[in-house]
């Protein structure tokens, strides 16, 4: 196979193998960096080669200045390590490590998005009988917080063989990590409600009607978010809510609810399948 010497190549073969493997998050977030690199300088002509310590600074300089948040430039940049480490095995550069020593690639601590339980009250008790669209993303986001914040992506591509003996058991998109959780009641009586009864379709709920090849898929699952992110918008305006809802509301406020009872961080770490307890506190 031939070595990928220009950056933007590398860039681009890295964000297929993230859609291959269903990490769309990671894939856009790849794609969005090489659309801000394109805006920063003429990608068709760096290669691995002339990166320097420097090109990487002045792009930091240029997220920034273009409004990028630190936390969202440090995300494009662990990115591109990644990319420089592979090009490193094939002896594209030498010592990637040094190209991203003068960058910030840690993690600031940001604003939370969560839920009061009083406002999740509000949101599980809203009626909504007028708005049936309005009532499957509240359904949907209720879910969610029941399922330890479960990610919507992972939500998506929930699998009817994922249940077995009242006990969901899926892997996390994004990490590859087990994770299991034992269905109550409540739960149940949402899934119910939108389970998907296709016989030749493999997925738990009617989110991805048609199943398909991955992009297929993904095109259905990308439009879902776009619009389960509208109806939460419309139902946090229409509840007066302080808190713009989102589909990572719900993971927040779980986390920051479980914590409030004195749920120890590790467990709460654990829940939601961080790496460490320091991402959780972040």
């Amino acid at each position: 196979m031939m070595k990928i010497k220009i950056l933007k190549e590398g860039i681009v073969a890295h964000a297929d193998s993230l859609g291959k493997l269903f990490k769309f998050s990671a894939e856009h977030t790849c794609r969005s960096m090489l659309h801000s690199l394109e805006e920063f300088a003429n990608m068709e002509l760096v290669t691995f080669k002339e990166l320097t310590a420097g090109f990487f600074l002045g792009f930091e300089h240029y997220l920034w200045a273009s409004g990028c948040s630190r936390n969202t430039s440090a995300c494009y940049f662990r990115a591109l390590r990644a990319i420089c480490r592979e090009a490193e095995k094939e002896k594209e550069l030498k010592d990637a490590k040094q190209l991203f020593s003068e960058v910030f690639m840690g993690y600031e601590e940001t604003r939370k998005r969560a839920l009061s339980i009083e406002q999740l009250r509000m949101v599980a008790d809203a009626d909504l009988e007028d708005t049936p669209s309005l009532g499957v993303a509240r359904d949907l986001f209720i879910l969610s917080y029941y399922l330890r914040g479960i990610p919507f992506i992972d939500l998506a591509y929930l699998r009817k063989t994922d249940i077995q003996d009242n006990v969901l058991c899926y892997r996390r998109s994004k990490t590859g990590r087990m994770l299991t959780i034992t269905l109550e009641p409540w739960m149940w009586e949402i899934i119910k409600r939108y389970k998907c009864e296709n016989t030749d379709s493999p997925y738990l709920l009617k989110i991805i009607r048609r199943p398909g090849s991955i992009p297929e898929e993904r095109k259905q699952y990308e439009s879902a978010l776009r619009l389960y992110n509208k109806h939460l918008y419309r139902l946090s305006e229409r509840l007066g809510l302080r808190v713009r809802l989102t589909s990572y509301v719900a993971r927040h406020t779980w986390a920051t609810l479980a914590y409030n009872e004195d749920i120890p961080v590790s467990k709460i770490s654990a829940g939601l399948s961080h790496a460490s307890e320091e991402i959780t506190h972040t």
